[in-house]
């Protein structure tokens, strides 16, 4: 898990370039929804929403999918598990859609995004997105979906 913001990329060298990219598109004007880059290999996820509360949403995780949650407005908070899925459930889970859900997390802790404010979550990391500890309000967000293998490239 790494956060940070979008006048820090230098840092990532991996991502630089994809997150470069993203940043030079009018995010804020773009459509609710997925938009392709580079097919199924990069996408995002362009994300106008409220926030919620901890109890009744659920934690998330993803087998192949690195995942960029990049806050545009507004301010989120988001959960996290540091120690990773077991390897047994990661291969042994079902993963609709690359895609596993639980609602109670053991040791959760919780992070806030501001504006321009990103954090990648590396397939096999708990995370629950779109939180708020004070009030509901609007949040607007694009997630970025990396394929692991397209890093690699």
């Amino acid at each position: 898990m790494i956060i940070s913001d979008i006048n820090r990329l230098d840092n990532l060298p991996h991502l630089r370039t994809v997150l470069q990219d993203v940043i030079s598109i009018d995010l804020i004007n773009l459509s609710s929804g997925e938009h392709l880059l580079e097919g199924q290999d990069l996408f995002l996820n362009r994300v106008s929403t409220t926030s919620r509360k901890v109890t009744g949403s659920k934690s998330e995780i993803h087998r192949d999918y690195i995942d960029i949650h990049l806050l545009l407005s507004g301010k989120e908070t988001l959960g996290y598990c540091v120690k990773p899925a077991t390897e047994a459930f990661m291969s042994n889970s079902a993963f609709n859609n690359d895609c596993e859900l639980v609602e109670e997390l053991v040791d959760e802790q919780f992070l806030t995004l501001n504006e321009k404010q990103f954090v990648i979550f590396y397939p096999g990391v708990w995370h629950r997105p779109m939180l708020t500890i004070d009030k509901i309000s609007p949040i607007e967000k694009v997630v970025i979906k990396i394929h692991k293998n397209y890093i690699k490239k």
